[in-house]
């Protein structure tokens, strides 16, 4: 915390640079254009190459900069929080490593294992039955609780970049506290799949701005056939550039696919607003569309009343307040032209593959051959889409860290549980 203050002191007082209110770890100069983004001592900066250089300059004077690496023309490359990123012509590329892949392969000795083509897939209740539970600590080359945890973690970080592992990364973390012999069945399919895919890379390219923030939703009515939870999966991007994305487990027991489906509509519009806040303290006012298949949802949304969800008036009446301001808006799509659908249930091949090609902004490698490669554009560097994918990183970045907290958090709540549980 002393380093936190120290640092905020400096980036306040000395560079004269504005603390979000949205996000803490974010300063910017909305006058000037440059922005910077912290995580930890890790510092990215964004903007004109003159206001990033006095920037630097102040910072300098005060801090010991160890490295410095500059993304200034196409070409140029740099690593940040286990990513490389490479300036293009109209923006950045930016690609996960593949070392945790490697890491995850070796640690269940699966040199010699099959490649998969998709992450996931749906068990029977029999095996759900019949898996046994791990022991705590490692027995000879038997995985345990403990090597499971750390497979799960890495499984997470690589997720945060990658839609089409979060579904399979959302229900390893569902199992952390205990693990059984089915789950590490599942944790080794989703290294199977890393080493058929290793890297997914994010294009953030813009070729002119968009008119809002797109938003896909989708959810799985009652999924979970052990608890009957639905799953909820959004995507919010600006033109073709994927901001974030996220799979999780509905909290409680929906009545109808209609009402997981207005959960999962809900958690998008806040998603939005919180990266729509963002852009807003940038001077990028963007309004929010969110894009559903579910007619009923999209209709309650839009009507008056509560109708027959009296059980979830709160979030029916907060929803339907953002449409009815203006500050959402509603559009029906079909249900094999929403990407999101990957991110609330197992597919197969052919479906998983349709999703990500409605991504454009993301680039699937195999370990030999690329499944969606990436155009090469010929055309003229424009500053303005340039300076806004810089923005974007920055976004991004901010989004990963605020992931890390809430993995951090959950981590904390789950050792939580399990000191009292063992009291008990």
């Amino acid at each position: 915390m002393l380093w936190q203050e120290h640092l905020a002191h400096i980036v306040t007082e000395r560079v004269k640079l504005q603390r979000s209110a949205i996000d803490t770890s974010t300063w910017f100069d909305a006058d000037r254009k440059v922005r910077l983004f912290v995580h930890v001592d890790d510092l990215a900066l964004a903007g004109p190459v003159r206001e990033v250089n006095r920037v630097l300059k102040l910072m300098e004077e005060t801090l010991t900069v160890k490295k410095v690496l500059r993304l200034e023309k196409p070409g140029d490359t740099g690593e940040l929080l286990g990513r490389r990123i490479v300036r293009t012509k109209k923006g950045f590329q930016v690609t996960h490593g593949k070392a945790i892949g490697d890491s995850m392969i070796e640690e269940f000795h699966l040199q010699q294992a099959h490649t998969v083509t998709v992450p996931a897939v749906n068990y029977t209740d029999k095996q759900r039955e019949e898996a046994t539970e791990l022991p705590e600590q490692p027995e000879g080359d038997e995985p345990s609780g403990s090597n499971y945890r750390r497979g799960g973690g890495q499984v997470m970080d690589v997720a945060h970049d990658r839609p089409d592992l979060q579904f399979a990364a959302k229900e390893v973390a569902r199992a952390m506290a205990k693990p059984t012999s089915l789950d590490v069945t599942k944790l080794k399919r989703i290294a199977r799949y890393l080493k058929q895919y290793p890297t997914m890379t994010l294009v953030l390219e813009l070729e002119e701005l968009p008119e809002a923030l797109t938003v896909y939703v989708d959810s799985d009515w009652a999924g979970d056939s052990a608890t009957r939870k639905s799953t909820s999966g959004g995507i919010v991007m600006l033109g073709d550039v994927v901001l974030t994305t996220w799979s999780r487990t509905q909290a409680s027991v929906s009545l109808s696919s209609a009402e997981a489906e207005y959960y999962a509509i809900t958690s998008g519009a806040v998603e939005a607003m919180y990266v729509q806040n963002l852009l807003k303290e940038m001077r990028r006012d963007f309004p929010i569309k969110i894009c559903a298949d579910s007619s009923a949802a999209k209709a309650s949304s839009e009507r008056h009343g509560v109708q027959r969800m009296k059980h979830m008036q709160i979030r029916l009446m907060f929803l339907k307040s953002l449409v009815k301001e203006g500050i959402v808006q509603m559009q029906k799509v079909k249900t094999d032209e929403n990407p999101a659908d990957m991110l609330t249930k197992a597919l197969s091949q052919e479906k998983l593959q349709r999703c990500l090609q409605l991504l454009p902004g993301l680039a699937r490698q195999e370990a030999e051959v690329g499944l969606l490669e990436v155009e090469v554009d010929n055309q003229e560097e424009s500053n303005n889409f340039v300076e806004f994918a810089a923005v974007m990183f920055g976004l991004l970045f901010v989004l990963e860290m605020y992931v890390q907290w809430r993995l951090r958090r959950a981590t904390q709540q789950q050792n939580s549980n399990n000191n009292h549980n063992s009291k008990q």
